[in-house]
């Protein structure tokens, strides 16, 4: 991000997440990759991947070493041992594992990849805390963001707002690349192709020069058509990943 700043600021990121609180720290997209969000727009993002339920698929408990009842088990015990505070991997493990009496559980939830906990960051009941003594916290977004919602926005509306986020920032696109940025390429063709629709009217199609058809939001086709190519000898153009191994 500073490489991308005019005149980076060392300490920016820092403050955001942790004293301005506008951006938040947690596992999100593409299987759960650590990702840092706005805060005010968490909420969708919670909303949208929360449709793909992959903690309920018989495959990933038997690969996590758990049951169906025990992953429930650990959904409603995270919460309530986090309440309002900021605790370290290893207490909120005791915490947990004080609540459900399972100690079986505690090996799993002890995991630095924390599997077990990123079924409640799609819930939105989970994101990370401030560092403390050099050790990661974990808090939860309604005693962590300002304005946190009483209950996770309507998935359709939710995931309107992200398409159009998502071609505001990366577009034009289409909708696979935006599957493959949101959901690593496996979201449920229905609800895509809902999401898109509902988007439609802000819509227009554009063609690239391998004659691929993309959309691009209308409002910015002036912009986008004004942009000059790249040509050589022109300042070198700084590229923003928007998947492991590719670029925009």
């Amino acid at each position: 991000m500073a490489v991308r700043s005019a005149r980076p600021d060392p300490g920016e990121i820092d403050r955001a997440l942790w004293s301005e609180r506008t951006l938040v720290k947690t596992w999100l997209m593409r299987g759960g990759t650590l990702h840092l969000v706005p805060s005010d727009q968490l909420a969708d993002y919670c909303s949208a991947l929360s449709t793909l339920r992959f903690w309920e698929k018989g495959a990933w408990l038997r690969g996590q070493g758990v049951t169906a009842g025990e992953i429930a088990a650990v959904i409603d015990a995270v919460p309530a041992a986090l309440g309002e505070r900021c605790l370290t991997r290893e207490e909120l493990v005791d915490a947990v594992v004080a609540r459900t009496g399972d100690t079986h559980l505690r090996e799993a939830l002890a995991s630095g990849w924390g599997a077990l906990l990123k079924p409640l960051s799609r819930l939105g009941e989970l994101c990370y805390g401030p560092p403390r003594a050099g050790k990661v916290t974990f808090t939860t977004p309604r005693s962590w963001i300002a304005g946190w919602p009483a209950s996770l926005p309507p998935q359709e509306e939710a995931g309107v707002r992200l398409v159009r986020a998502f071609l505001g920032a990366h577009g034009p696109a289409t909708p696979r690349m935006f599957d493959t940025w949101l959901f690593g390429g496996t979201a449920p063709k229905a609800v895509l192709k809902g999401w898109f629709r509902e988007l439609a009217p802000e819509l227009t199609e554009v063609e690239a020069d391998d004659g691929t058809t993309l959309l691009a939001l209308t409002e910015h086709l002036g912009s986008l058509a004004a942009t000059a190519p790249l040509v050589r000898g022109a300042p070198a153009a700084r590229l923003r990943p928007v998947h492991p191994g590719r670029a925009a």
